[in-house]
């Protein structure tokens, strides 16, 4: 297994997001964190399709068409919970 720039940039922002959460508290880590999971759902959404396999490895299938539209319209509302929501999560982990 290869550790190429974008693991680099997905650890990174690991630890950016790690780091929120203790410097400014529980909610602006879960709000970041709810940020960051938008762009991810988004950019899947131009995309649409998904593919699923083992970390490091090409993708075993890709999910595509309506299945894989739905799947990233409800990460996508997960996300705007998370962002606008984040107060609820406060404790739960």
């Amino acid at each position: 297994m290869r550790f190429g720039w974008t693991d680099l940039l997905y650890t990174v922002i690991f630890a950016g997001v790690v780091a929120i959460f203790f410097i400014f508290g529980e909610i602006a880590g879960w709000r970041v964190a709810g940020i960051i999971s938008l762009i991810i759902a988004i950019r899947s959404f131009k995309d649409r399709r998904g593919g699923f396999g083992w970390e490091g490895y090409e993708p075993s299938f890709y999910v595509t068409g309506w299945p894989a539209v739905a799947l990233i319209t409800l990460g996508i509302l997960w996300s705007l919970f998370l962002v606008f929501f984040a107060q609820i999560f406060v404790g739960w982990f």
